[in-house]
């Protein structure tokens, strides 16, 4: 039997303060990225968790018994018992169009928006994005393991060295001469353990280009032998024939972090980490600082560790600070999208990046209103997943701020799951004809990425708000939809080359105003 979504729940929990937590049954495989945990069990059934406004992910209801498990970003696969790949999730890179192939798959390993697969034939097959040519592996090369990772790929080649593919270099392991009998990847080299049990690392630390950070060398650690290894940003570490954890670490690290001396039957680790990160402000502007890679392991009952500084579904850090300003001036519009009878996704306008938390101002919360009920209240990110969905449910949501500082609800937005519609109050469908050249009435456009898309919300001049009867999408040009609210989800079309255009349309239907932006505007 599967573990029980409960049991993930105190998982990412867990992760958050003490990284154990109990097995029921022994499992065959897990696979965990920043945005989702899963496990297969025994009977090759799969069971995930996820980072908050990543519920979307969930696994389809119908897959078959799997053999093995790995995931991306926003994206799953596993292999069946036929050896036949099987993926879900997201799939604005292809991450989900595997390729036909005569030959059966007998590993598969998923990067950041990317999945490699090795066949009985030691031939790789890769398919998702291809921006760093980590979809080709060299030509006629035969693999004995295959890994991918966030922007690149590598293999061990069948007589024992690493070789990578990718053309930047400055996430690119160097090639490693073996043999070697595994290997895993850190962001900016390779480690691999050869046949005596000794790890060798390359050096990435050489390659110092600029915009991403140089991953700094750590000296493997030298007390195997040695029968297996993960790596991460802040560590190199070794199980020891015995099954006791063995780490190197960065001078920087806590060491008291790290379970070593303990045991465990295998260890693994993730290197799509661009989302495992933390947000500060630095001379008064928002960065981004990624915060490591998680690792795991399992031990001989069955149970899983993690740890490593950058363990997954991080939320960022904050105090009881009041936002009472912001929270009370944010007027939060609403959108919908339906999966199935009882499944309802909300999305909420992005906060400007003058609101993300910080220690004197933490991230808002939303509260989620289900028929005028509180269904929910969590960190203001941009969607809530409703799996017990009415056939018919009104939503509101508000942002309450760290003192418990309400703002306004939003207006209600009708989703009726049998009729598959999502509806404004009462909006209409219009149609307009082809865009014009129209006065920018537009004072704020925020938009924000999605696993399903993006998310964009906006606000116009307040001299003109009462002339609008709502708003015309379109995308390259095609009409997408009309709305009332200031809120536009897209989780249609590609994200790259798309230009959307926001109309702003009269009572009259005459065109009062626009704004144009995207990759893909001239």
């Amino acid at each position: 039997m599967p573990y029980s979504l409960l049991t993930y729940l105190l998982l990412s929990i867990a992760l958050l303060v003490t990284p154990m937590f109990a097995a029921g049954q022994s499992l065959s495989g897990y696979s965990f990225s920043a945005a989702q945990f899963c496990t297969l069990d025994d009977a090759g059934q799969v069971d995930c968790v996820f980072a908050q406004g990543y519920e979307r992910l969930q696994p389809p209801r119908n897959l078959p018994e799997l053999t093995a498990l790995t995931t991306g970003e926003t994206h799953a696969c596993g292999l069946t018992a036929e050896g036949q790949p099987i993926c879900w999730g997201g799939n604005f890179f292809g991450q989900l169009n595997v390729p036909d192939v005569d030959d059966a798959f007998i590993q598969i390993d998923a990067g950041a928006n990317h999945t490699c697969a090795l066949d009985t034939t030691g031939k790789a097959t890769c398919w998702g994005i291809n921006t760093n040519l980590q979809l080709e592996p060299p030509v006629g090369a035969t693999f004995s393991q295959i890994d991918a990772a966030e922007v690149k790929s590598c293999g061990l080649l069948t007589e024992g060295d690493i070789i990578c593919w990718s053309d930047d270099p400055r996430r690119s392991p160097q090639d490693l001469e073996g043999p070697f009998v595994k290997f895993d990847i850190r962001s900016g080299d390779v480690c691999g353990l050869t046949n005596d049990g000794r790890i060798k690392c390359s050096d990435g630390s050489a390659i110092n280009l600029p915009i991403r950070p140089v991953t700094p060398f750590i000296t493997p650690p030298n007390n195997g032998p040695y029968i297996d290894l993960a790596t991460s940003f802040n560590a190199v570490c070794g199980l020891q024939s015995n099954g006791t954890l063995d780490c190197s670490l960065l001078d920087s690290e806590d060491v008291s972090s790290y379970p070593i001396g303990e045991h465990f039957t295998s260890i693994q680790s993730n290197e799509t980490d661009i989302l495992i990160s933390t947000r500060e402000f630095v001379d008064g502007s928002l960065d981004y600082v990624t915060s490591g890679t998680t690792m795991c392991g399992e031990r001989l009952d069955g149970t899983l560790q993690c740890w490593d500084q950058g363990a997954i579904f991080r939320e960022p850090n904050g105090t009881t600070a009041s936002n009472a300003e912001f929270v009370a001036s944010f007027e939060l519009q609403l959108d919908a999208r339906i999966y199935d009878s009882n499944a309802v996704e909300i999305f909420w306008t992005p906060l400007p990046f003058n609101s993300v938390g910080t220690n004197d101002f933490p991230e808002p919360l939303v509260e989620v209103f289900r028929n005028g009920e509180l269904i929910a209240s969590r960190t203001a990110r941009f969607s809530f997943f409703d799996t017990n969905a009415d056939t018919n449910s009104e939503y509101q949501i508000r942002l309450v701020d760290g003192a418990g500082n309400s703002g306004p609800l939003s207006g209600i937005l009708s989703v009726n799951t049998n009729e598959g519609t999502v509806l404004f109050r009462d909006e209409p469908t219009l149609t307009v004809s082809p865009l014009e050249e129209l006065p920018d009435v537009f004072t704020r456009t925020t938009a924000g990425s999605l696993p399903v898309g993006i998310v964009i919300g906006w606000t116009v001049n307040s001299d003109i708000e009462s002339m609008i009867d709502g708003y015309e999408i379109r995308i390259n040009g095609a009409s997408a939809g009309f709305t009332r609210s200031q809120l536009f989800v897209d989780n249609v079309t590609p994200q790259v080359g798309r230009c959307i255009e926001i109309i702003a349309i009269g009572f009259d239907q005459s065109r009062l105003g626009a704004r144009n932006f995207g990759s893909g505007c001239n």
